[in-house]
């Protein structure tokens, strides 16, 4: 088996830096092929390179979560009137239905929003005086 040499990184970027175009596309053409990936996978935009045990390169994709729910978990006596004016507005319901919502606790305000919105809803409630949750 062959000991591994030191490479130095600094020798390396200015040996890549002299190279043509045409020497460049066809350095990265045989890196791609000894290394066994493919440019779809180098320039993933949501993709971050990982080695694999059989030493070839792959993408693992990163899943962000787009779509939340609020959950009202708890309404302090004080705070009931306000919370359910802001019930009101966020759900378009009656006051019937808003004064119901609080009542059993706890439950899903809105389902698959945003998170710019989720946020917003968030924050109306909480400021109302609610114990609300993102998930």
């Amino acid at each position: 088996m062959e000991e591994k040499e030191q490479v130095d990184l600094n020798q390396l970027l200015n040996a890549i830096k002299s190279l043509t175009l045409q020497e460049i596309k066809i350095f990265t053409d045989k890196l791609q092929d000894e290394l066994g990936i493919s440019s779809d996978n180098l320039y993933s935009s949501r993709g971050i390179l990982t080695e694999s045990t059989s030493h070839n390169k792959e993408v693992e994709e990163i899943d962000e979560k787009t779509e939340f729910d609020i959950i009202l978990e708890e309404v302090p006596s004080s705070s009931r009137i306000t919370v359910i004016k802001v019930i009101r507005s966020i759900t378009n319901s009656g006051l019937k239905e808003a004064k119901e919502f609080i009542e059993a606790l706890p439950k899903t305000v809105k389902e698959g929003i945003s998170k710019e919105e989720a946020e917003s809803v968030k924050a109306q409630l909480e400021e109302s005086g609610a114990k609300v949750t993102l998930r």
